[in-house]
């Protein structure tokens, strides 16, 4: 059994595995990154380290359908560093039963596969398990990292 952190972008629902969620934040204030790509909305320091943030409506091409108030960042680990991700609405924490998750279908969803580690149905609806290493090409994340250097 697996426990995952649910989220929405836009009309999409979402997945994160809970052991990989630092934290679930109010939005905080942002400094812009240089030269990074435009959906990385800045970084921010929390509890000591320098987080890069990231908005998943932009990523995806997503309509956002939340205000700032509602809006909210998840602290996230991807592959080697802690990330803000920027979402419509933390919505919950659930147990997902072993086998529950399924290849990601080649049609019929709005996103790209490669973000993807599959699918969840839950009461006739298909969560998206996100894959958080997937978030960043090594050319995106060069970029952000390069940006960074140059504020800090």
């Amino acid at each position: 059994m697996e426990k995952v952190v649910l989220f929405r972008v836009g009309a999409e629902r979402f997945a994160v595995p809970v052991d990989r969620v630092q934290s679930i934040e109010r939005i905080p204030e942002l400094t812009l990154v240089p030269y990074a790509p435009t959906f990385v909305k800045g970084m921010t320091s929390l509890r000591g380290q320098i987080v890069p943030v990231i908005d998943l409506s932009e990523r995806f091409s997503y309509e956002s359908t939340s205000s700032e108030h509602e809006r909210r960042m998840l602290v996230v680990l991807t592959r080697d560093e802690w990330v803000g991700l920027l979402v419509d609405a933390a919505q919950d924490v659930i147990e997902v039963q072993d086998g529950a998750r399924q290849p990601a279908p080649r049609v019929g969803l709005s996103l790209r596969r490669e973000f993807l580690l599959g699918v969840i149905r839950q009461n006739e609806q298909l969560i998206m398990m996100l894959d958080l290493d997937a978030l960043f090409t090594d050319e995106e994340k060069d970029a952000v990292r390069s940006g960074m250097e140059m504020v800090q």
